[in-house]
């Protein structure tokens, strides 16, 4: 039996790195929490750089064929979330209420093209569906949280929409100089090892500074945790109803319900508040529990 290569090992195995930076996130908020902290928004932009090196603009064009089905998956990724949230906006602080905002209309998450794939699902049009929802998102993003929480907390909308436009179009132009100097290959070999420590370092440096704040607020942080365990599933379920055959519903419903957390963090971390990244940061933990034993089933049962 061929040995898998250490590329495919740390590729496969990414989910279990997430989960350690979390656990040692918790066990060791200090001093490595506030080390990292200064960096995260460079760890995001590495992540996002890597993830940018797949777009295929011919792709995305092919796709805007149909029109209609995706305005129907760009308006459930960045709204479906919204409709459940009114009905508990009461019940949360404004900082709170703002940092669910954030995730209900922040992109599609970037590994929901790697999951797409593992599991069955169409890892092409996942990568159209992602690139399309974070290329928009510097201009969906401010203008949706201004509609829904610009009530609740007064902010700077231009320097958002800076903010995630730096996030995004910095690593998109440096993949595509990457590309046009013809040293994608040599990138995308590397890919995995930068994936693997960046993926690490930004779970940590963003989970760190507020284990504080976490487990201070116990019960606060479980509600999120339920509220956010229930949109998850909704969403899922509607991306698993838009999608016309099976490898469909599956890339749909990942790419609906699980999104870019960390970008959704970061901006919360570093416009408003740690208090205000709370309801993120618990979705992210949540998120990786749920992905890790799918990820782990399939792998296995591919070696079988």
């Amino acid at each position: 039996m061929k040995m898998p290569s250490l590329r495919n090992i740390i590729r496969q195995f990414t989910w279990l790195a997430v989960l350690l930076a979390i656990a040692g996130a918790f066990a060791f908020p200090e001093p490595g929490g506030t080390l990292l902290k200064p960096y995260v928004v460079y760890f995001l932009m590495t992540l996002m750089f890597l993830g940018s090196l797949d777009i295929e603009y011919s792709a995305i064009k092919q796709n805007l064929k149909d029109g209609k089905k995706l305005l129907l998956l760009l308006a459930s990724v960045h709204l479906a979330t919204i409709i459940p949230l009114l009905a508990f906006r009461s019940f949360f602080t404004p900082e709170i209420y703002l940092g669910f905002v954030m995730i209900a209309v922040t992109a599609s998450g970037m590994s929901n093209v790697f999951f797409s794939h593992l599991i069955g699902g169409n890892a092409g049009k996942a990568l159209v569906l992602v690139s399309l929802s974070n290329l928009l998102s510097p201009l969906i993003v401010p203008l949706l949280v201004k509609i829904f929480a610009g009530a609740e907390v007064s902010f700077n909308y231009l320097e958002m929409t800076f903010t995630m436009a730096k996030l995004v179009m910095i690593p998109l132009l440096l993949a595509r100089i990457v590309t046009w100097l013809k040293l994608k290959p040599l990138v995308k070999h590397w890919s995995p090892y930068l994936s693997f420590g960046a993926m690490t370092l930004l779970i940590y440096g963003v989970i760190a500074p507020v284990v504080g704040i976490i487990l201070n607020n116990l019960v606060l942080s479980v509600t999120i945790g339920l509220l956010g365990f229930l949109f998850m599933n909704l969403t899922f379920l509607l991306g698993w109803k838009i999608g016309s055959d099976k490898p469909e519903k599956i890339t749909y419903s990942l790419s609906v319900s699980f999104k870019n957390f960390t970008m959704a963090i970061v901006l919360c971390q570093s416009l408003f508040s740690p208090l205000a990244a709370l309801p993120a940061i618990i979705y992210s933990v949540i998120s990786n529990f749920m992905l890790a034993p799918i990820q782990m089933y399939y792998l296995f049962r591919r070696r079988e």
